[in-house]
């Protein structure tokens, strides 16, 4: 007698157990032949966004990491993260965290459509993929590099509740942001170090990395308005939420 071991994924939250005949039928190398390549990401409105899957590697039984970059047509190349793909009874399931923060969750159906939804700031946004070489940008300007909010930087992560304030000091140069981000833990401060990228649109997209285990390790993002900044950081396995206010230096 054949015994027919059923296992159970942990990605995102798939609809079923899935036998392994079906995980049979789609090995590494199928997925990789699926899903390495260019796509353009279609939301009901503009802009279109572009995606590269550059890398299937095998995580567990009928469980993958995909690697690759995900960006807006006018804006820098950037890798998304958290990626995940796995094989489902609908079709392939792909999961990934876009470097502003959207979880994104879609599914390569066997027709070759392919759509899911991203979910950004509490709300639920719909979006196809399509394959394709990516979209170039229209014009030389939407490719220079944001510089409006180009300068230092410096404020303050609020807590309501119990948790330390964190004082931020940064730089952003063409569009680039680093610096640093202090949280008070008496008798000594720990530092987080902070990197990221602010958008055409004011968008700005941060990450935090903590130097030291007691620190803070987070991805959000907020927006520029004038000489102001303010997000609400609240990525951290939900450990102390912030509400970040940032302002320019004269």
């Amino acid at each position: 007698m054949v015994r027919i071991v059923r296992r159970s994924l942990s990605f995102v939250v798939l609809a079923a157990l899935l036998p392994s005949a079906l995980a049979q039928q789609l090995s590494l190398a199928d997925l990789q032949s699926k899903l390495v390549g260019s796509w353009v990401v279609t939301f009901n409105n503009p802009p279109l966004r572009n995606l590269t899957i550059s890398a299937v590697a095998q995580k567990a039984d009928n469980s993958y990491i995909i690697t690759g970059n995900y960006w807006l047509v006018g804006q820098r190349e950037a890798p998304f993260t958290d990626g995940e793909a796995a094989p489902s009874p609908d079709g392939i399931q792909v999961k990934f965290t876009t470097p502003s923060g959207a979880l994104m969750n879609a599914t390569l159906r066997p027709d070759g459509s392919f759509a899911g939804m991203s979910k950004f700031r509490g709300g639920d946004y719909p979006f196809k993929v399509e394959k394709g070489a990516a979209v170039a940008v229209a014009t030389a300007p939407a490719a220079a590099p944001v510089t409006t909010y180009d300068g230092k930087w410096s404020g303050y992560a609020i807590n309501s509740g119990d948790c330390v304030k964190g004082e931020y000091d940064i730089e952003i140069k063409g569009g680039r942001i680093s610096g640093t981000v202090s949280f008070f833990l008496r008798p000594i401060a720990c530092t987080s170090t902070v990197s990221g990228e602010v958008g055409a649109d004011g968008t700005g997209a941060l990450r935090l990395v903590k130097q030291v285990p007691e620190c803070r390790s987070s991805r959000f993002a907020g927006k520029f308005d004038g000489n102001e900044f303010k997000a609400s950081d609240s990525s951290a396995g939900g450990r102390c939420p912030y509400d970040v206010t940032l302002k320019k230096k004269n």
